[in-house]
Parts: C-alpha cells; sequence; structure tokens
C-alpha cells in the first residue's frame, strides 16, 4: 500500500509539473486577437450572432457557411462549420479563449488516448495513463514547430489540432470494437466508429487519411486472425469513412482549390519520395535533449506497466524493430497529402500534428524497446529492474528537473515569458482593440489602419495589406461592413 501511494504520488507530481509549465502560454491567452481566416470562414455567423443573439440560429449560420465553402473553396464540411464558430464572433475580447480551447484539446486528447491503452489494454491504472499523457501533451505544447498556428490562431489550430484529439478517439474506439464482446457492444463501437469517422473525414486530408489507413489496418489485422464478424464490422466503417472522404475531396470547391494548385502538386512517386526524405529529415530534428530527458520521467512507470503485462500476459515485445518502421512510416505517409496536392510539407499547422504524432509513437518506442529489454534478461535481473527503488525514481527527478531548466529557454512557455517581459503582447493587443474599435464604427466606410508596431512571434499570424482587392483585406472588409480597407505601413520592431 506504501508503495502504490508514492507511484500515485510520483504521476501527481508529474500532472502538477505539466500544468504550471504551461502557466505563460495561459497568460498569454489574453493577448490574443483574430487574423487572415479567421474573419472569412466567420462573417456569417458574426452577423447572424449580433442580430439575432439565436444559438439555434447561430448554428443553422455555420452550417451554411460550411455549405459555402463546400461549394466554393474545399469540401472540409466539419472543419468549415467549427471554423465558422470562432470566439470573437461574440466580441472580439472572447478570442483570447482560442488559446485555452486548443491546449485543453491537445492535453485531453493526449492523456484520453494513452489513459485508454494503459487502462483498457494493459490493465493498469487511469493515473498512469494520464501522467504519460501529460508528459507527452509537455512536449507537444513547449516544443511545436508552431505555437502561433498550433494554440493561439484559431482557423489553422482548430482545423488541425481539433481533428488530432477526433483521430486519437478514433483510434480508441476501433480498439475498443476489436475488444467488444457481444452484440450491444459492437454496435455500441460501430456507431461511436462511424460518428467519428465523419468527423473526422469532413477535416484537414492529412488526419482523414491517416483515420482510413488505420481502420484498414484493423481490417487487414481481423482477416489475419480469421474473424469474420469484426471484419464485416470494420470494412463497414472503413466504407463509411471512404464515402465521407470521397464527399470531402470530390467537392466543388476542392476542385476550384486543386485547379489554383495544378502547377505545385506531385505525381504518386515524386510525392513517396518526398514524403520519406522529409519525414526523415524532421524526425532527426525532432529527436533531441527534450523527449530523452521526457523519457527519464515516465521510465518508473513504464517498468510498472512492463510487469504488469508480463505477469498477467504472455506478450514478450518480440519486434521491436517492426514497431519502429511502422512508426517511422506513419509519419511520413502523414506528409503524402499536402505533397500529393501543393507539393511541399505543409505550413507550421501541419507540421504541428505530425510532431504530436511523432511524440506518441516516440513514448511508445521507448516502452515497446524497454519491454524487450527486460524480456532478454534473466530473471534475477528482471526483478531487479522491475522492482526499481523509489531512490531511483528520485534521483531521476533531479536530473530531469536540471535538464528541463537548461533547456526552458528553447520553449514556447519561455518565449511566452521573454515577449510579456518585453510588453509586446500588451502592445500588440492595445493596437488590435483600438483597430477594433475603429472599424466596429466604420460600417459603410473606406478605412486606412495602422500597421501594428510589434508582431509577437507566438502570438501574430498575418494581416491585411496595401492592395484593397486582396482576400484578407476584403474578408475584414466583409465581417466588418465596411466600403473598403487598406494599411499604412510603418516601421515594425
Amino acid at each position: 500500500m506504501k508503495s502504490n501511494s508514492k507511484e500515485k504520488l510520483y504521476a501527481l507530481c508529474l500532472v502538477v509539473l505539466v500544468g504550471i509549465s504551461i502557466i505563460p502560454l495561459i497568460i498569454l491567452c489574453k493577448y490574443n486577437h483574430p487574423s487572415a481566416d479567421d474573419f472569412n470562414y466567420s462573417v456569417t455567423t458574426f452577423c447572424e450572432w449580433n442580430s439575432s443573439h439565436s444559438v439555434w440560429k447561430l448554428l443553422k449560420s455555420a452550417v451554411n457557411t460550411s455549405k459555402s465553402f463546400y461549394d466554393s473553396w474545399q469540401g472540409l464540411y466539419t472543419s468549415a462549420f467549427f471554423l465558422a464558430l470562432q470566439p470573437a464572433i461574440f466580441g472580439e475580447k472572447f478570442y483570447a479563449l482560442t488559446g485555452i480551447i486548443m491546449l485543453s484539446i491537445i492535453i485531453f486528447g493526449t492523456c484520453y488516448f494513452f489513459s485508454f491503452l494503459v487502462k483498457k489494454i494493459i490493465g493498469g491504472s487511469a493515473l498512469d495513463g494520464i501522467a504519460i499523457g501529460c508528459v507527452a501533451s509537455f512536449l507537444m505544447i513547449q516544443w511545436m514547430p508552431s505555437c502561433v498556428q498550433g494554440l493561439y490562431w484559431y482557423n489553422g489550430a482548430v482545423n488541425y489540432g481539433l481533428f488530432y484529439m477526433v483521430m486519437l478517439l478514433l483510434v480508441c474506439t476501433v480498439i475498443n470494437l476489436h475488444k467488444a464482446c457481444g452484440k450491444k457492444d459492437n454496435i455500441k463501437a460501430i456507431l461511436g466508429c462511424c460518428f467519428l469517422g465523419f468527423l473526422l473525414e469532413g477535416g484537414n486530408h492529412v488526419t482523414a487519411f491517416m483515420g482510413l489507413l488505420f481502420v484498414l489496418g484493423f481490417v487487414l489485422v481481423e482477416i489475419y486472425l480469421k474473424n469474420k464478424s469484426k471484419v464485416i464490422c470494420y470494412s463497414f466503417i472503413l466504407a463509411f469513412m471512404v464515402a465521407c472522404f470521397l464527399f470531402n475531396v470530390m467537392s466543388p470547391g476542392t476542385k476550384v482549390r486543386q485547379d489554383r494548385l495544378n502547377d505545385y502538386g506531385m505525381d504518386a512517386i515524386e510525392t513517396i519520395r518526398n514524403a520519406v526524405t522529409g519525414g526523415l529529415r524532421n524526425i532527426n530534428s525532432w529527436i533531441d535533449l527534450a523527449p530523452i530527458v521526457a523519457v527519464l520521467l515516465v521510465i518508473p512507470i513504464f517498468l510498472k506497466l512492463i510487469k504488469k503485462v508480463r505477469d498477467n500476459t504472455s506478450f514478450r515485445f518480440k519486434n521491436p524493430f517492426l514497431v519502429f518502421v511502422f512508426s517511422v512510416a506513419w509519419i511520413c505517409v502523414m506528409y503524402c497529402p499536402p505533397l500529393y496536392a501543393m507539393g511541399y510539407l505543409g505550413e507550421g499547422r501541419l507540421h504541428n500534428i505530425v510532431y504530436y504524432n511523432f511524440i506518441i509513437l516516440f513514448l511508445i518506442n521507448i516502452f515497446y524497446c524497454a519491454g524487450w529489454v527486460v524480456s532478454k534478461m534473466d530473471s534475477k535481473n528482471e526483478s531487479y529492474v522491475l522492482g526499481i527503488s523509489m531512490k531511483w525514481v528520485y534521483c531521476t527527478i533531479v536530473l530531469v528537473i536540471g535538464l528541463l531548466i537548461s533547456r526552458w529557454d528553447s520553449t514556447w512557455g519561455a518565449e511566452a515569458v521573454a515577449e510579456m517581459k518585453l510588453g509586446e503582447p500588451q502592445l500588440y493587443s492595445q493596437q488590435a482593440h483600438e483597430r477594433n474599435e475603429l472599424l466596429l464604427n466604420s460600417g459603410g466606410h473606406d478605412v486606412i489602419v495602422k500597421e501594428y508596431s510589434v508582431r509577437p512571434e507566438t502570438l501574430f499570424f498575418d494581416d491585411i495589406t496595401e492592395d484593397a482587392d486582396d482576400w484578407r483585406n476584403a474578408s475584414v472588409r466583409m465581417f466588418y461592413g465596411l466600403n473598403s480597407i487598406i494599411i499604412e505601413r510603418q516601421g515594425v520592431e
């Protein structure tokens, strides 16, 4: 009992430490403001809410926005619905919720995923899974490739981050179907998969494509296991998701967008080659001190779970190389959709979700390799390793804290603190508030606004231009009901 209490305390400490690390990013949220696609996706919902204040009419307007973009620009039917509901439609001050929403999505999705694996697959405690998920979330949040596109720019963050969470929920539900027994449990799991599949296939093409591949993988697994009833279940889910995906990519709007990108896309062979080289290059750059340090934090939990697997099952971690190859392939395949459609690896928001997947797969590989190493030991050494003392844990914590302090300057939390000390987010927010007040009171007029004098890396994504016909200018013009709007250039620090 005493040992269990210490283990729970250790897991709780990990959760608390990760919570403390995101405080600067939470504080930064209050200085956040909309930009670029935030405006053109929410023109109708902004007008509807201000005229009716009806939730039902607002949701109907969001559906109409989805239909409009489906016909004119892109078939992301689920994504467009959520993008039309960006918080600033209720008042610009509510845009501060964007960062809170995205932090919650990343942490909840990752913790749910790991707690599901630990509790449902291994038979461990949900707290251990949450602790692992918090450490993974810490890495994702603090070292994501683009902070502004992952946390603070609603349109980009939701279009990818939200569907990262949906994909994880789908993975858990698909695994749940494999373990389900009885007609009632099977039906519940199938309905859950179809609902999540419908949401996922209406989002960005990367997570939509990976969701299809994951379900296809389970169809093949059930065929290998000769489980005919499960093959039928998974095949039905796959067919439904393929239909949703085709509904997405074959939309009139997607054709319009693709016609503009025809000169940039790649053929299949070129796509695969560049996806492999790009994926390997990014994996190499992401394997640095940060994930290695994080592994030291979760090793005690991993060893406890390995012991549970060895005591309760016949599984012996025999194929670490296959797990590694699959993981690398998964990361590389995620780059295929943008390369095929656009001819390059994608923007920071896309790299973010690939990085999230990298962190998850990195931890899974370490867990599997640790299990493989333990399985090669004799009984005496195995008992010693799996019975690791709390003294070792305490020493590891001290070492990890020291290493994290040395790496803190490279985190987005540290960047947020540095920017707030300089006063950049505060000044940027003040200027954005002044601009918003001007635009709200200038309906039907020609407006010239000043350029922001500061552009915090964590918050600033894009702005209007000197060209009144630019799509960004047009979006702001329609959002505020202006006759025209341009920017007056000035020195930017």
